[in-house]
């Protein structure tokens, strides 16, 4: 869907406490189930081996199948039980960071359509003050003043949003 040049949105104090509420309790309560949560740097994530798309019908084979009919290849490592509860765990993670980044992109793109609509404002006004400073308008020098800047060529601030 292309912006909503029309979006006029804000959320209520009630809306704000139930959703920081509300992902306060998330966080909580997967803090509670995982323990002391994980910090894996970018170098650990891509060095450790993991379950990919070719991986997955294997690993799902050994553990919901393979283990229970030969129970003489288990490794004596991670027991069945273990490696099984882990697959549902991972399992039910993959369904919430789906539903995670959905919720994410909802709110980054609401995000980016309400800052053009800002910055629209800020142009516009900014534009009224350029045209009416010298003329004697009540404000147009001090908008002028404090807005000329807008469009200087800055280092480009990247949107560092992880996902």
């Amino acid at each position: 869907m292309p912006l909503n040049v029309y979006l006029n949105v804000n959320y209520s104090a009630a809306q704000k406490t139930t959703i920081e509420t509300s992902l306060n309790n998330a966080k909580s309560e997967i803090e509670t189930v995982i323990g002391n949560p994980l910090n894996l740097s970018v170098a650990e994530r891509s060095a450790t081996p993991s379950v990919n798309a070719n991986r997955e019908s294997y690993v799902r084979d050994a553990i919901e199948n393979l283990a229970g009919l030969f129970p003489n290849m288990v490794g004596e490592e991670i027991t069945p039980s273990r490696a099984a509860a882990l697959w549902q765990f991972r399992n039910t993670n993959e369904g919430y960071i789906v539903r995670l980044k959905a919720m994410l992109d909802i709110l980054i793109d609401a995000s980016i359509n309400a800052e053009n609509i800002c910055l629209k404002f800020t142009e516009d006004m900014r534009k009224n003050a350029e045209r009416y400073k010298g003329r004697n308008v009540n404000g147009a020098d001090v908008v002028w003043d404090r807005l000329k800047g807008l469009h200087k060529q800055k280092a480009a601030e990247p949107k560092n949003i992880e996902v």
